[in-house]
Formats: structure tokens, sequence, C-alpha cells
């Protein structure tokens, strides 16, 4: 039985489709992946702005002390932040790479369980698991 005209063209556009879903995905991850490396570059950029602070600090200290000026500043903790505050900033982090493709891709995306989300596609009202295996319909 052959296929008709009609129903290869679904497939054709199916495939299409498919590959389109697979492009999304891929850019999504590298939107992610860009986005992880802007944190870890943010976070040096503050370890070395502490650097600095107390290299001012060390030189008022130093100013102090030869001017017979008894206060003394104190040095910055590198790690200043508690591990709640560091928590905060990796949530408000995840947050808003999540509002970022919600808006961008014009998606909504929820959480099912640990490791697997479902996207709803808001122009189709298509909605699809999204996990370490790819994307399917659900």
């Amino acid at each position: 039985m052959s296929l008709g005209e009609e129903q290869k063209l679904y497939i054709q556009q199916f495939k299409e489709w498919l590959n389109e879903q697979s492009i999304l995905q891929k850019q999504i991850e590298r939107d992610i992946e860009a986005k992880t490396e802007l944190i870890e570059s943010n976070e040096k950029q503050l370890e070395l702005h502490i650097q600095r602070i107390n290299i001012g600090i060390k030189e008022h200290n130093k100013w102090a002390e030869d001017n017979g000026i008894e206060e003394r500043i104190e040095l910055i903790d590198e790690c200043s932040l508690t591990e709640e505050e560091q928590r905060e900033i990796e949530l408000r982090t995840f947050i808003g790479i999540y509002r970022m493709v919600q808006e961008q891709f014009n998606v909504e995306v929820r959480a099912e369980g640990h490791e697997d989300l479902i996207v709803k596609d808001l122009l189709s009202s298509k909605e699809y698991w999204i996990n370490e295996e790819g994307i399917s319909p659900v």
C-alpha cells in the first residue's frame, strides 16, 4: 500500500517540526550554558573585586599606622556570603534563567519530579516532556 500525497506531506511536515524542536532544544541548552558561564564569570569578578578592596584597606591601614592613627579597618572576608545568601543567589539565578526561557520561546515550563520538565508551547498549546533523553510529546 503506497502513501498518498497528503500522508507524504504530513510525514515531511512532521519531520521538519521534529527538526525544529531539536534546534530549539539546542538553543535552550546553549542559552543555559551561556548563563552558567556568566554566573561563573560574575563570581570570579566578585572575588577579584574583594581582593582589590582589601588592597585598598591594607594601604589605608598602613597610612593610618604611619600617621599615628589607631583606627584600623578590617579586611573583607573573601567568602563573606553565608550559605543562605549564596543559596538565595543561586535560586535567583535559576529563576532568571527560567523566566528568560519562558519569555524567549513563548512557552510555559513546569517541573514534574526531580529531573523532568513539561514545556507547553503557548502558540500551539502542545506539551512536551524534556529530560536527559530529549524531547517527546506528552
